[in-house]
């Protein structure tokens, strides 16, 4: 889905520029520590955005949350499924409100440079009327209050909500044009936000796969596979679907990259249906969740093989 990022320290990897090294895990969320994928209000805990240059050591903060870091710098933090991750910062800003306040109030816990992001419980999602790169955006105060939810950033361009909904979007960031969602929103019973309407809030039952990475001028259309999963297609070439909250994607690739491997083999053994150019996503069911130890951009990054295996992934 579009929203948000889930166990002491631990030495492992050896740090490599290889992109053999497998930054990728795949998680069967029924292992014996649960793990949420890194996404905004579903996955795992990171303290540090593509192309930030510092970032604070997530040690403390995820031994106190019962978690588990991993990755260089003990970047990220891979908890219990109880837990999701709110941001007041995106890739590229170079100033945002701290979460303290907001956060206290949810009864989560800030962590990261600037208390830039929360952790809270997974009751909450995020929604954003800001991509990363946006100079302009529109405020969510109306949107967010008419769902019951609390307003945080510049601008009020976030949304602390309940986990009954989910986001979906039209437009990935770096898109000079997308198609509103206004129609689609509608009859999936959702709300359009945002200006275009690039965004909608709808009913958690659904979630979003996509064909394409932020940055992809071409990319292959999700009519067959969304049709075939019972879902809806949308955006321009129908690189979007709206499908059942069963599902979930995993991704071989991360924006800006030269190189990767097709998932059709790990897909099939995950009895996952792979999509997109070269097979670099696979549609598989929400018992999965996806961890990376690398982030778009990163020229070197700890390889995922032994702590994967460990978790049973």
């Amino acid at each position: 889905s579009t929203p948000f990022p889930s166990l002491s320290p631990v030495g492992f990897y050896k740090e490599t520029t290889t992109p053999t090294n497998e930054p990728f895990a795949a998680l069967d969320d029924e292992s014996d520590i649960p793990i949420i994928s890194w996404e905004p209000s579903r996955g795992q805990l990171s303290s540090k955005l593509p192309g930030d240059r510092s970032w604070a050591s997530m040690s403390s903060e995820c031994s106190a949350l019962g978690g588990r870091t991993f990755g260089q710098g003990s970047t990220f933090c891979a908890v219990s499924s109880e837990f999701v991750q709110l941001s007041s910062k995106l890739p590229g800003d170079s100033s945002w409100q701290g979460m303290s306040s907001v956060c206290s109030a949810l009864g989560g816990r800030t962590f990261g440079q600037g208390s830039a992001f929360c952790a809270v419980s997974s009751e909450y999602v995020q929604l954003s009327s800001k991509l990363p790169g946006d100079s302009s955006w529109q405020g969510m105060s109306s949107v967010c209050s008419s769902l019951g939810g609390r307003t945080f950033g510049q601008g009020n361009a976030f949304c602390a909500v309940s986990s009954e909904y989910t986001q979906l979007s039209s437009k990935l960031p770096g898109d000079s044009s997308w198609q509103g969602m206004s129609s689609v929103c509608s009859s999936l019973g959702g709300r359009s936000f945002g200006q275009g309407s690039p965004f909608c809030a709808v009913s958690s039952e659904y979630t979003q796969l996509s064909s394409k990475l932020p940055g992809d001028t071409s990319w292959q259309g999700m009519s067959s596979v969304c049709s075939s999963l019972g879902g809806r297609t949308y955006g321009q070439g129908n690189a979007f679907c709206a499908v059942s909250s069963d599902y979930t994607q995993l991704s071989s690739k991360l924006p800006g990259d030269t190189n990767w491997r097709g998932m059709g083999s790990v897909c099939s053994d995950l009895n996952g249906i792979s999509f997109g150019e070269g097979g670099i996503f696979c549609a598989v069911t929400s018992d999965y969740v996806q961890l990376s130890s690398k982030l778009p951009g990163d020229s070197s990054w700890q390889g995922m093989r032994s702590l994967c295996s460990e978790l049973g992934g």
